[in-house]
Order: structure tokens, then C-alpha cells, then sequence
């Protein structure tokens, strides 16, 4: 089907602007977190959320059919001084000249505002007081070694998450509070009593925001001549009156109700990552119902969609000019995850899996990120659907395996009919709504670790000792040794990585819990524990991400071709070049770019990349994360492959001093897979999700 797309072409048109800096939240949430100083942190941080709910600036662009935008910004971030203050005010003025993710210039009088209230923050941040709990020798590693390893470092939240929006769209708010106060009526301790009240006082608050929209769509009703639109305010209005405090009814209140859920999940916490699931899934009902009584035509679904999608591009996170490179684009990362197989095992895509392929065709922005679930008994027409989409908007498009991703779930003993519902978090957790909770956390340069054992432990780009005095790498005879250093190093660092997540992890479970995520999962509403602290225990993890392991494939594969089997480079030609960034050892460097390199389906160098992430994942899992979560790696590198490449010296795949590192954490470094798409099946299993590279 054909669709008309002016009506989203202008929506999409508005939002392709500058984004900007919101300081509602920020001056509302200091006001009442003043307040309420010596009350329960999970209580002050409802009653923050609520008030904010209560007062913040409510948006409804012309043409514009799903209300609701989480800052009163056109397009913007809300500024996040509870995290991580010190740099708010260094920056004010270059927030808009920046070079990488520059925002509006803020007004004079916001100005002010942050003024006014950063230094409240200044000793109570998160980050001021996670500096508390990590030793100075841990910090050390923290922006050389593991980058983003505390979120609060960051100025985010840990986003990555994965709620119930089935249960809300069945039940609607008021239906998950009588969930909360039969839980109530049991036998709690005061903790978990304290958390479902605040999830309760969470509800209700967006219940309220939606009433305020209705109250402003009819405002704008009311003064508009145009007929036309008059309508579509009144029925956003009547639509805003519904949901989410109630069931949705039909299809356009279903995504108007998840719209909102969604959007005020970013209002608690900013942060990326953010799913919306299986959306082709749980609307699927809403859609059919509505498109065979004739109460939704083809556009109109199309136009709701889209919509949708576009929306998600009203937010993106506020981060420091120097965080910024780590995380670049200024989008907030949510995915809908299409297709896949349903929990029976049968073929899950619909013709709502099809919509939103074709209105991802129109919308193609930064934030609205569609997951596409492969599976043996996917149809040829939807994969190569989205093979055109993907084609179309330049690659945006995720395709993941739902054999290894589901294998790697019933790994940590997910059951297979739960594991078969998974949809993808961010970049590749593979989460289970209201059910399994695995955050990310922490990316950590293999590279720079491969660095140190090839540098006695000493970074090259600070002189820095990060690593231990391993064995002379001049001396080493036989590629064990080689591999062997660099097991040594890993297993030096990985500690200090944990010290750092698991701190990070403390100051926000005691103080910046989520009780309206919690609430819109069944599993933290029934254990009475805030998603951060386990609620979703025992499906519970945090992961830290690996860059660069085909960097570190690579350059073992150089050294183990041309020094230990070839015999046509020594250790000490490749150590000299290197140290010399290659100057004056162009032909070594010429020599060691010929050698195999991953992404080409060759097992060589395969073999080594997937022993790299095998590794790094035992040594990880060795280590239990805060609260019990179980410790797991992911390959994935975000943008920090940039910045890791900044500090990183030269290393023996040929790679430059400087240069990126490389990208997405699996990715073949830039441009060295000339002969297509690796087909190793352990690697791919292992470089597909989460803490099971070896499996």
C-alpha cells in the first residue's frame, strides 16, 4: 500500500532541528528533593516525579496526533544536575559551540536557574558521592581503560530498560494499583512498603499529566479555525481522558497510552537504550480488531505509527563536551524489536510487523531504532522487507538471531517460552518486558589492555602503570607467552572495572531508585523491590561491554603469522614500530596490514577474535555484580571506540596511534572486510549478545 506522508514529513520536518536544554526538571526536582530531605529516597523520588508531572510545560505541535513531548522543548534534553553537577556550570557557554553534540544557547534566565541550584548538588550528586566509594587507584582506569563505567560519571541514567506496556495498555494505571494494593495487603517489611507507595504515587501522577493534555488539546481546540484540526484535538482530548489510566479500547489509544508510558520513562531517569519491545506483538490485537471493524483505515495506522517514531526523537540525553564523544548523536537510542518467533515457537510477524517497516522508510531519524528478530521460520518476503527498508535508510537497521539469542537467555535460566518473548534493549541486550532486566555498563578497551601486556604494563599514551610488569614482549618465543600476557593483564583490570560498576550501582540503589519503571514490571511489583536493586531477580544482570576485540583478533593474528610462524617480523621489529607509530617502519606496517583479518570468514583470525571475547567473559562472570546481578560481558563500543582510539598508541594490526578503534564492539576494523560477511558460527554466536561468547 501506497501511503500519503505529508502529515509525518511535516512532524519529522519540526523536529530536524538543534536540540535544547530543559531546566523544569532539574529546578523541580532540586526544589522538592530540598524538601524532603530525611524522607525515604524512593518516596522523594516519586514525589519529584509527580510534582514535575504536575507543572511541567505541556507541548502539542500543529498536525500533530499523539500528545505528549518530555521536556518543554520543541526537541531537547532535560539537564540532570543530581548526577553529576561540576561540569554543568563550566559549560554553560559552550553547550551551543561545542563540536560534537552542540545544544541551543541557553537563555539567560536558564542560566540562572542552574545557577541557583548546582551548588545544593555539589557534595549530595551521585558522582560526588561514587568518587567516595572508589578507591583512587580504581579511578585511574576510569576514561583509559573501561570508559562509562559509572553512569553517573556519565550524567545518565541506566536506561536499557524493558517494562510491561502489554500490562499497561491492559490494564491501564489505575488496574496495575489495584495489582499494588493487593501486594500491599500482605505481610512487608517498611522498605518494601515505601516502594510500592512511590510506584502508586508514580501512577497517578502520569494518569494526571494525561489529563493535562487533554486539558490543553482542548484548549487548542477551542481557539483553532480550522475545522479539520479541531477534531483531531478533541480526539486527542476524549483519547487523553482514557489512557493510560484505563484499558486502551482501540488501537489509537493504545499507542497514544504507550507513547505516554514511554515518555515518562525518560522523565524519571534520562538515559539511552530505552525498549519498546515487540510492539508488532502486543498492538497486534488493537490493530486487528480495529482494521476488521472498519474503525481504522490503512493511513490512519500508518500516520499513528509514524508518528510514534518520530516522537521518540523529542528526547536525547545531555551529556559533558568530553562524555559527549563517548556517546555522540544526540538520540536517546529506543528500539522496537519486529518479528521473531511468538512463545509457541510459531512465525511472529504480522502485518503491524510490515507497518512499521514502511513507516521507519519515512521516518529514518536518529532515535527510533527498529530490531529485526531472524528466525528459521522467517518469511522470505518480511527479511527481505527489511533488507530494502535498511537499504533505504543507510543501514540503520538492527538484524539479530533469535537462535543464539534465545539460547543465550535459557543459558541463565530463563525459560524457553519466556526467553522466546526477548526483544533487544539498546544495542544487543536481549530483555524479556517486566521479566529479565540486563544493563550494560562499563565499555573496556581490549585493545588498550592488549597495549599493556605488549608495554609491561604501562600505558603508552599517559605512562600510566595500569597493568602489571608482565614479561618482556621482546623476549616472548612462542605465541602462548604472547596470549598468555594478555590473560594476565585482562584479569589485572577487570577488577577495577568492577569496582567501579558495583559502586556506581550502590549510590544509585540508595539513593536514585525508579519506582515508575518498578511499576511497570510485574516482577518488582511482586518482590516489592525497585528494578535497581533486583526486582526482576533472578533474571538480573549487568553487563560490561567490550570494544575492540577485532583489534586485538587482528593484531594477534599479525604476530602469530609473521613472528611465531613465519618467522619474517621479530617481536622486537613489531614492538619498535609500534613505539614509533610506525615512522620509519612503514614496511612493517605494510606487512602486518596483510596479515588475516576478521570480518572475511576465516577462521584464523575468527578463531582468535571469538577466544578474545571467551575470555573476557569468564573473567567477568568470575565477579558477582551489586545486589547479586550476575556479571556478563556484551561487544559493543557505542561511539567510545573514538575515544578509546584518542588514547590508545599504535597497535600491531596496523592501526595508527589515535585512530579509532573498532566500531560496535564486533564490527571488522574500518574497511578491512573486503571478502564479505564473516560466517563463523561461534563468533557470531558469541559476539551476538550477552556473557556467553564461549557457547
Amino acid at each position: 500500500m501506497q501511503y500519503d506522508t505529508s502529515q509525518i514529513n511535516a512532524l519529522r520536518s519540526m523536529l530536524m532541528t538543534q536540540p535544547a536544554v530543559c531546566t523544569e526538571r532539574a529546578l523541580i526536582y532540586t526544589e522538592v528533593m530540598k524538601a524532603t530531605e530525611g524522607q525515604p529516597a524512593v518516596l522523594r523520588r516519586a514525589r519529584s516525579f509527580a510534582t514535575l508531572l504536575e507543572n511541567m510545560t505541556l507541548r502539542i505541535l500543529p498536525g500533530e496526533l499523539l500528545a505528549g513531548k518530555p521536556t518543554g522543548k520543541l526537541r531537547g534534553g532535560s539537564i540532570s544536575p543530581e548526577l553529576r553537577c561540576e561540569w554543568i556550570l563550566d559549560e554553560l557557554d559552550v553547550l551551543s559551540t561545542r563540536d560534537t553534540d552542540p545544544f541551543q544557547p541557553l537563555m539567560d534566565s536558564e542560566k540562572a536557574v542552574l545557577r541557583k541550584i548546582i551548588p545544593f548538588w555539589e557534595s549530595k550528586s551521585l558522582y560526588a558521592l561514587w568518587k567516595k566509594e572508589v578507591s583512587p587507584e580504581a579511578l585511574e582506569y576510569n576514561d583509559l581503560i573501561i570508559g562509562g563505567g559509572a553512569y553517573c560519571d556519565n550524567n545518565q541514567y541506566y536506561g536499557h530498560t524493558s517494562l510491561d506496556y502489554q500490562m499497561l495498555l491492559e490494564l491501564g494505571t489505575s488496574g496495575i494499583i489495584e495489582h499494588i494494593d493487593q501486594r500491599l495487603a500482605g505481610d512487608l517489611q517498611d522498605s518494601q512498603k515505601n516502594e510500592l507507595e512511590a510506584m502508586k504515587i508514580c501512577l497517578n501522577a502520569v494518569s494526571c499529566l494525561a489529563n493535562r493534555y487533554a486539558g490543553e488539546a482542548e484548549r487548542l481546540a477551542g481557539e483553532t479555525n480550522d475545522v479539520t484540526r479541531r477534531g483531531e484535538l478533541k480526539r486527542i482530548a476524549g483519547i487523553c481522558r482514557r489512557v493510560p489510566a484505563h484499558p486502551a479500547g482501540s488501537y489509537y489509544e493504545a499507542v497514544q497510552s504507550l507513547w505516554l508510558g514511554y515518555m515518562c520513562i525518560m522523565i524519571e531517569n534520562w538515559g539511552t537504550g530505552n525498549t519498546f519491545l515487540r510492539a508488532d506483538q502486543y498492538l497486534w490485537p488493537y490493530y486487528k480488531r480495529d482494521i476488521d471493524a472498519g474503525t481504522l483505515k490503512g493511513q490512519e495506522a500508518f500516520d499513528l505509527t509514524a508518528s510514534l517514531l518520530v516522537n521518540c526523537n523529542s528526547a536525547c540525553v545531555v551529556y559533558s563536551e568530553w562524555k559527549s564523544h563517548g556517546f555522540a548523536g544526540n538520540n536517546s537510542g529506543c528500539s522496537f524489536t519486529l518479528g521473531g518467533v511468538k512463545k509457541d515457537g510459531s512465525c511472529a510477524e504480522n502485518e503491524l510487523s510490515y507497518l512499521f517497516l514502511e513507516a521507519e522508510r519515512c521516518v529514518r531519524m536518529g532515535s527510533d531504532d527498529l530490531v529485526v528478530r531472524i528466525a528459521d521460520n522467517t518469511s522470505h518476503e518480511f527479511l527481505l522487507q527489511a533488507c530494502d527498508v535498511a537499504k533505504e535508510v543507510g543501514g540503520k537497521l538492527k538484524f539479530v538471531g533469535d537462535g543464539t539469542s534465545i539460547r543465550n537467555l535459557m543459558l541463565d535460566g530463563v525459560p524457553q517460552e519466556v526467553a522466546r518473548d526477548y526483544a533487544i534493549a539498546g544495542c544487543t541486550s536481549p530483555e524479556v518486558g517486566g521479566q529479565v532486566y540486563q544493563v550494560p555498563g562499563g565499555i573496556i578497551s581490549l585493545p588498550g589492555i592488549l597495549e599493556l601486556a605488549l608495554n609491561r604494563g604501562i600505558h603508552r599514551f599517559t605512562g600510566k602503570n595500569l597493568g602489571i610488569n608482565t614479561d618482556d614482549p621482546a623476549e616472548f618465543t612462542n605465541f602462548q607467552e604472547l596470549w598468555s600476557a594478555f590473560e594476565a593483564q585482562l584479569r589485572h583490570v577487570i577488577p577495577f572495572c568492577h569496582i567501579i560498576k558495583n559502586a556506581d550501582k550502590r549510590v544509585f540503589s540508595e539513593n536514585a531508585p525508579s519506582p515508575y519503571q518498578s511499576a511497570l514490571s510485574p516482577a518488582c511489583i511482586e518482590q516489592g523491590t525497585d528494578i535497581i536493586d533486583g526486582g526482576t531477580r533472578p533474571y538480573f544482570s549487568f553487563a560490561m561491554a567490550v570494544a575492540g576485540a577485532p583489534n586485538v583478533g587482528d593484531s594477534l593474528a599479525a604476530i602469530k603469522k609473521y613472528v611465531f610462524e613465519e618467522h619474517k617480523l621479530t617481536m622486537r621489529q613489531i614492538l619498535d614500530a609500534i613505539d614509533r607509530n610506525f615512522k620509519g617502519a612503514e614496511d612493517v606496517r605494510a606487512l602486518l596490514l596483510r596479515a588475516p583479518k576478521f570480518g572475511n570468514n576465516n577462521p584464523y583470525v575468527d578463531t582468535l577474535v571469538n577466544d578474545v571475547l571467551t575470555l573476557a567473559g569468564r573473567v567477568v562472570e568470575e565477579t558477582e555484580g551489586f545486589g547479586g546481578a550476575k556479571s556478563q560481558i556484551a561487544a559493543a563500543a557505542v561511539t567510545a571506540n573514538i575515544g578509546f582510539g584518542m588514547v590508545l598508541g599504535a597497535t600491531p594490526d596496523g592501526r595508527l596511534a589515535g585512530e579509532p578503534i573498532s566500531e560496535g564492539g564486533i564490527s571488522p576494523s574500518q574497511g578491512k572486510n573486503d571478502s564479505g560477511i564473516t560466517c563463523y558460527h561461534v563468533v557470531c554466536g558469541g559476539a551476538e549478545s550477552f556473557g556467553h561468547a564461549a557457547r
